[in-house]
């Protein structure tokens, strides 16, 4: 219990003495999706497009809040990005009697390797104790009626708040910058979102990791099949469709080198065995 506590404080210090000796960006964005095939939501983030993480993220301090109907009871919430709790909540303030504020925040400042990997990363799910679908379910803004004045009538401090400091790229940090997909929590929509994503998605995206990214001259790809040996295909192409590399993969793990001429490339691995697409992303060079 003791080194718990002590790596934990460790990496604090390692972030506050990263903070305030390089320049902060806010460049990550926060939503909350419905996720009908599991009946839960998903707090998720995603990178802005002006920056390409590495895979080496202290994920520093963080905090989101979510703003329900009164009365509304969260349970079985599960950490997929870093440690988080559900650490407090003001129901009814005086500046917004018909809400209730409900704040997770990081327990655990910890090194985190699946963020940047894909366009978007799951932070948390949770669901509601019922499994009834409200009214309204959003992370909060800054025009929120309990944020505009400071201090509230509950002398509390809800927001959304993230920090991470990317050791990869010589310790530069990204911070909060806001929410998008505002429409995703909807789970009275009658038809599913085009944007939804289920645990389902998350479990068979993480099955395959791509790294470096950006990559000099090799990029290595690893498959995670539950056991059963990987039968896949894996296409690179460049930035104006010409096919890079076409290989088959029946290993757990896969090395490509490449000669690269662009800063911009693209990569498919394909199920063989199920002819669908496993994974798909972008692969960036950095010569």
């Amino acid at each position: 219990m003791m080194l718990v506590r002590t790596f934990s404080v460790s990496l604090s210090l390692l972030f506050i003495c990263f903070f305030y000796s390089n320049t902060a960006f806010a460049q990550l964005h926060t939503k909350l999706q419905w996720m009908p095939d599991s009946n839960l939501w998903g707090i998720f983030v995603k990178p802005d497009s002006s920056i390409a993480p590495s895979q080496e993220i202290l994920l520093g301090s963080g905090q989101v809040t979510v703003v329900a109907p009164t009365g509304f009871e969260v349970t079985n919430m599960i950490s997929y990005m870093g440690t988080w709790v559900l650490n407090a909540r003001v129901n009814s303030p005086i500046e917004n009697r018909e809400k209730d504020y409900i704040s997770f925040g990081i327990r655990l400042s910890e090194r985190v390797t699946q963020f940047g990997q894909y366009d978007e990363t799951l932070i948390l799910t949770f669901s509601s104790i019922n499994n009834e679908c409200p009214s309204s379910l959003y992370l909060i803004e800054e025009e929120d009626p309990f944020v505009v004045v400071s201090p509230n009538s509950m002398n509390t401090n809800p927001g959304n708040d993230l920090q991470m400091v990317d050791i990869g790229r010589g310790a530069a940090i990204y911070s909060y910058q806001g929410n998008y997909n505002l429409d995703g929590w909807n789970c009275n929509a009658i038809e599913a979102d085009s944007m939804t994503t289920s645990l389902e998605d998350i479990r068979r995206r993480e099955m395959i990791k791509v790294y470096p990214n950006p990559f000099v001259d090799q990029i290595i790809f690893e498959a995670k099949m539950d056991g059963k040996r990987p039968n896949l295909q894996v296409k690179i192409t460049d930035n104006i469709g010409r096919l890079i590399h076409n290989q088959i993969m029946t290993t757990d793990q896969l090395q490509v080198n490449i000669q690269p001429e662009n800063a911009l490339y693209f990569y498919e691995v394909i199920d063989l065995d199920k002819m669908e697409l496993l994974e798909s992303g972008k692969l960036f060079n950095k010569k």
